[in-house]
């Protein structure tokens, strides 16, 4: 007997019935070349700062696996339970997450999309910028 599995039907089981706050999703290839970990160390000071109940999704065709299990240590070690790294997600699941992210990164992570990040969801919590910081 073969079970069938619809994997973007239960991905948006996932947001529906987990999932409580802003997500934030990169999507691309998972590679070294991506700069990711400066990523998911963005996340930590947002998630830690700015709003616990953020997550953050790293989506993409991954060549090298250990560069995935790299990210996922990263994220254990910092103790980031909102931490899913996707490696090799189908279109339809990477779909769903699009349609639930309140922010879309693409490419490799350069400090102004890490700015733009940090910039966005202090927006949404209400918070000023570093000129209001005091």
């Amino acid at each position: 007997m073969t079970v069938t599995v619809d994997e973007a039907a239960s991905t948006e089981h996932h947001f529906a019935t987990v999932v409580r706050g802003p997500v934030v999703l990169w999507h691309g290839p998972i590679d070294a070349d991506a700069h990711l970990e400066r990523l998911v160390a963005a996340y930590d000071l947002l998630a830690t700062w700015i709003d616990p109940t953020a997550h953050l999704i790293v989506a993409g065709p991954s060549a090298d696996p250990a560069v995935a299990e790299h990210l996922r240590r990263y994220a254990v070690e910092l103790a980031l339970p909102h931490v899913w790294i996707a490696p090799d997600v189908t279109p339809a699941v990477l779909a769903v997450m699009r349609r639930h992210a309140a922010v879309e990164l693409t490419g490799p992570v350069p400090d102004a999309a890490l700015a733009l990040l940090a910039e966005h969801l202090a927006a949404r919590a209400g918070v000023g910028g570093p000129e209001g910081a005091g």
